[in-house]
């Protein structure tokens, strides 16, 4: 780089030939005239103080320019989250059989033989009575309707328990002798929704004023309409997975009337006091899918033993909001080699 522009304007300054004052700020070049004389004197003498700024003035500039807000820098380490559950709760709907479960409880059986059918007098009115459940209600369903006599009767009423230890509803059948018959009862527990097991007698109404509880059954027209279940393992196609075939762990479950019934509960559990594998949901009519553990393959074939091996009982009731139906139950036995159902 030629020095000689520095030095001819050092020369000027030293000749006194220069202007005056207000005559130098005009003339053409004297701003930058005067920032060199200061980096000049700030920095050192010649043509190396000038070279020094030059190259420093377009990286300076970008830097200034382009420079944003220092930020802190980003963790090295992200914050450790929440496993995920090994094991998800089953869906409402589905069958799935696991660990993780929970069965509403459900109230008592009313004893059969404790039930009372007393007369009023002679004017066909009855008290049904019987003593409270364990695991307690919270109110019962009671109906009578007539079976043989020549006047229809039914009737339906809720009972709530008091503090007396029976527990007691009145029917009003009438005393003309077309009334006298037999009267089917049929008594069923309710504990916050879910519905126990009902029972049923016969009021064998023969005269005035004389009537009396024998043992009884259903007449297959309970509650929301009769009703069955199908039930067997899924059949399963000659190339499917060697884990499911001939080892199927799914049991189909057919639901055969109940018409009146807007949904089904079905409830699992394991026969076995040491197994801790079981499910309670809710399904649709038509039919629901019952889906056991896959069994863990050893050497080509099923391991001899298992925690989910064993017998359940499944028990499957019809329902419309608290009116509930009779439940059907079924037995499932799903060990090593079988899936087998029955009554």
């Amino acid at each position: 780089m030629s020095s000689a522009g520095p030095q001819h304007a050092g020369g000027n300054q030293g000749n006194g030939s220069q202007p005056s004052g207000r005559g130098l700020r005009s003339l053409p070049g004297f701003t930058v005239a005067a920032v060199v004389f200061v980096l000049i004197v700030l920095l050192g003498v010649g043509g190396i103080a000038i070279a020094n700024w030059n190259q420093s003035a377009t990286v300076a500039i970008a830097v200034t320019a382009g420079a944003a807000a220092p930020t802190s820098p980003p963790p090295t380490t992200a914050p450790p989250t929440t496993n995920p559950p090994t094991t998800a709760p089953p869906t409402a709907g589905s069958g799935i059989i696991s660990t993780v479960f929970s069965i509403a409880p459900r109230p008592g059986k009313v004893v059969v033989d404790t039930v009372t059918c007393e007369p009023h007098a002679s004017n066909g009115r009855f008290n049904i009575s019987w003593p409270k459940v364990s695991p307690a209600a919270d109110s019962y369903t009671v109906s009578i309707k007539s079976q043989t006599s020549k006047t229809a009767f039914q009737s339906t009423v809720d009972v709530r328990p008091t503090t007396n230890p029976l527990v007691s509803t009145t029917f009003d059948i009438g005393n003309q002798p077309e009334q006298f018959g037999l009267y089917l009862l049929r008594i069923q527990g309710i504990k916050s929704g879910a519905a126990g097991d009902p029972i049923y007698r016969t009021l064998n109404y023969s005269a005035k004023g004389k009537g009396a509880c024998q043992w009884g059954a259903s007449d297959g027209l309970p509650p929301l309409g009769a009703f069955s279940v199908d039930a067997g393992p899924q059949r399963q196609t000659a190339n499917a997975d060697a884990n499911l075939n001939p080892n199927a762990n799914r049991v189909n479950l057919g639901f055969v009337g109940a018409a009146e019934a807007t949904e089904f509960v079905v409830s699992v559990e394991s026969l076995s006091s040491t197994s801790s594998y079981g499910a309670e949901y809710k399904a649709n009519a038509g039919g629901s899918t019952l889906i056991f553990p896959l069994r863990t393959i050893q050497g080509y074939e099923p391991a001899a033993s298992a925690a989910f091996y064993g017998q359940y009982k499944v028990r499957i009731i019809p329902m419309n909001g608290q009116v509930a139906g009779d439940p059907v139950y079924k037995t499932v036995q799903y060990q090593q080699w079988s899936t087998e159902v029955w009554d």
